[in-house]
């Protein structure tokens, strides 16, 4: 259902995106599977077929695994390089955690970005010049992405710079964080504690970075990102084993069971049928039906983007108008070519801005009107596409048909959502995104009651 328009500029950056990142796992058998170096028109929606085990799924599925954990096999002890040291005793445990100190990319980025707002925000405050644009208003604006830089920057230096304490003692959990002479202490009671597990943060280039949780009924503590993978596995094994003890049931003599309590009880009557059924056609043919729809993940930031980088290439088309115009105060000559140059650059920026935003909101209008059909017969697989203007139709053999699955694609707040694949010999059809899971499973379960049977092997003489 993606515009044809767009297919080749998204596949050229998407295709330099993918030479950068590791192989991704595969979902059946777990093995690397090497990414195509050219995609198809399909771009994301593009088949990949695992060499290890022949499964499949669509490249967006295989680099989307937000309702999986892929880790590698835990240690039994810390890295020998590893700076985290240990104290035990039978009255306490504790670990220490040192500061990393070490640049990271938000670090760099976020410096990057407070120096280069900051020029303007020293333009603007030592501007003398007449203006038609309230003065309270452009400081506010440039105000407010120092302020994004300040926090990006602190956000770099908390990372490389807070150290952790973790004690146990007097039945008790203290976890202590320190950062630049100040100190922040939660503790909570080990009888509260509920769960001690590696937990996906948040992703960077596609991968999830993990950090240690621990749940109780007094609150949550999270921490431990920056950590090497191997670190978190242990430390995250060390502190399960302390806080969560293995308790054993008592022995009890066994007892006699009542005869009623052997003979099998009637079925009990159900009280709501399934929450999803996928009944077939009269005809016998399987359909779902996806409607265009107002996509606001496109729309909203499309026009925060449009907001922004239009108010930003206003004040820059003025003040290049105010620097090249005959009565200017700008000095002429090398100065003035300087400035206008300047502004130039300043302007394309958010002239960029601009036709990106305007382009997805341009995208998010042809989505709302593209319409989809699938059709699986006993003989034939049918998709079928309309919008306002134009429909086209395809078909494939049901020998064609591999599997239908049921995918995650993306996840906000740590609530994933998914889509349906109909996975072919030659491409793959998604369906139904954004719906509940459980129909989404039922419609899966009913594609595949049409898969066409695997041919018994020959018998030996």
């Amino acid at each position: 259902m993606n515009p044809p328009w767009w297919h080749r500029p998204v596949r050229f950056f998407l295709e330099r995106k993918l030479r950068n990142l590791p192989a991704p796992l595969c979902r059946s058998c777990t093995n690397p599977i090497p990414v195509p170096a050219t995609l198809t028109d399909d771009l994301w929606d593009a088949l990949v077929l695992c060499p290890h085990c022949g499964a499949g799924c669509s490249l967006l599925a295989l680099g989307n695994r937000s309702d999986e954990t892929v880790l590698p096999p835990p240690a039994t002890a810390l890295p020998e390089d590893s700076t985290i040291s240990t104290d035990s005793s039978p009255a306490s445990n504790h670990w220490n955690i040192p500061a990393r100190k070490r640049l990271n990319f938000i670090l760099v980025f976020g410096t990057f970005w407070l120096l280069f707002t900051s020029i303007f925000l020293w333009a603007f405050l030592s501007d003398k010049s007449d203006s038609d644009t309230p003065g309270w208003i452009l400081g506010t604006f440039i105000s407010v992405f120092v302020a994004i830089g300040l926090g990006t920057v602190f956000a770099g230096l908390r990372m490389a710079f807070v150290s952790y304490d973790l004690t146990i003692a007097n039945g008790h959990f203290t976890y202590s964080q320190h950062l630049f002479g100040g100190s922040k202490h939660i503790t909570v009671s080990l009888n509260s504690i509920q769960s001690v597990e590696l937990t996906e943060f948040y992703q960077q280039n596609y991968r999830p970075v993990h950090g240690i949780e621990i749940r109780s009924s007094e609150g949550k503590i999270r921490f431990g990102s920056q950590l090497s993978v191997p670190e978190k596995q242990v430390l995250t094994a060390q502190l399960k084993a302390a806080l969560l003890p293995q308790t054993l049931p008592p022995i009890t003599a066994p007892t006699s069971v009542p005869a009623t309590a052997l003979s099998p009880s009637p079925p009990s009557t159900p009280s709501a049928p399934p929450a999803f059924a996928i009944p077939l056609a009269p005809d016998g043919v399987l359909r779902i039906e996806s409607q265009g729809r107002w996509h606001p993940a496109l729309i909203i930031p499309a026009l925060f983007i449009l907001a922004v980088t239009s108010f930003m290439l206003s004040q820059g088309l003025r003040m290049l108008f105010n620097t090249v115009a005959p009565g200017s105060p700008t000095p002429p000559g090398a100065f003035r070519l300087l400035s206008s140059a300047f502004m130039i650059f300043w302007c394309s920026g958010p002239l960029l801005g601009v036709l990106i935003s305007s382009t997805l909101l341009f995208l998010a209008w042809k989505l709302r009107f593209s319409h989809q059909l699938i059709e699986i017969s006993r003989s034939s697989i049918t998709r079928t596409k309309s919008s306002r203007t134009s429909s086209s139709s395809e078909s494939w053999d049901l020998r064609e048909l591999r599997n239908t699955i049921v995918v995650p694609v993306s996840a906000t707040n740590n609530s994933a959502s998914y889509r349906g694949e109909i996975i072919l010999n030659s491409t793959v059809l998604p369906f139904g995104w954004n719906r509940p899971k459980p129909e989404l499973d039922a419609f899966a379960a009913a594609a595949n009651q049409f898969l066409p049977p695997t041919p018994s092997p020959p018998h030996g003489e």
